[in-house]
């Protein structure tokens, strides 16, 4: 989301009022922000977030991001569902098919996973959808397909 602002999910996700009250519970805007990513704005405290600022990462650099998650850049997502062929359901696939076992003769690191719908079928992101995950109200059973 490095070019959005928060103001871009008016009316695809949230009502103004809801989104403000989101923003209102969220970490304050750290003016280090602004500072590492080359934008010199006249903020040196924190404030809280507005609907008119920018959705930034929550690391505040590459090299914060990489000692994070394991050595590896996470890649922006906020384009991937026009970015990779397939579209949405590229993220359908990403976020269901973790139940597949690797074939024979397939090595999967520890804290790696196969996913058959990945370009090189390992992947490092843990399962983010698990049976059980959601709780409906009428008690219909959370499973994925």
């Amino acid at each position: 989301m490095r070019a959005n602002k928060y103001d871009f999910l008016i009316k695809k996700a949230y009502r103004q009022g809801e989104l403000a009250e989101i923003l209102d519970e969220m970490a304050p805007v750290s003016p280090g922000h602004w500072y590492l990513k080359g934008y010199f704005r006249q903020e040196w405290d924190e404030r809280t977030k507005r609907i008119s600022d920018f959705m930034f990462s929550p690391y505040l650099s590459h090299d914060h991001a990489r000692s994070a998650n394991g050595g590896l850049l996470p890649s922006d997502l906020s384009r991937i569902g026009i970015s990779k062929p397939g579209g949405p359901a590229y993220v359908y696939n990403i976020l269901t098919g973790y139940g597949y076992d690797a074939p024979f003769g397939t090595d999967v690191p520890e804290g790696k996973y196969f996913h058959p719908y990945f370009r090189h079928m390992i992947i490092g992101m843990p399962p983010p959808l698990y049976d059980g995950f959601f709780e409906y109200d009428d008690g219909t059973p959370a499973s994925l397909p």
